[in-house]
């Protein structure tokens, strides 16, 4: 039965539900939840194009956008440097 809000209590979080939209930015530690792979493995998808590439925040800070973490999970995997 849906909250006030009109989601389903019994909805399981899972990222992959197909019911689940992906808003904004997300950090590494999100992405890893969503993706199943490694840290060190997301990083080489990236430089090898196979893997969007993230927004640098400042510094050290990087996320991505949740519309290309969207992308994958819903097997795109075409991420060259001209999207």
């Amino acid at each position: 039965m849906p909250d006030a809000a009109g989601r389903n209590k019994n909805m399981s979080n899972a990222a992959t539900n197909d019911n689940e939209c992906l808003v904004g930015l997300i950090r590494l530690p999100r992405v890893l939840e969503l993706i199943p792979a490694s840290a060190s493995t997301i990083w080489l998808w990236v430089r090898l194009g196979k893997f969007p590439k993230p927004v640098r925040l400042g510094g050290r800070v990087t996320a991505w956008r949740a519309s290309d973490i969207q992308r994958v999970i819903n097997g795109e995997t075409n991420f060259t440097e001209s999207e």
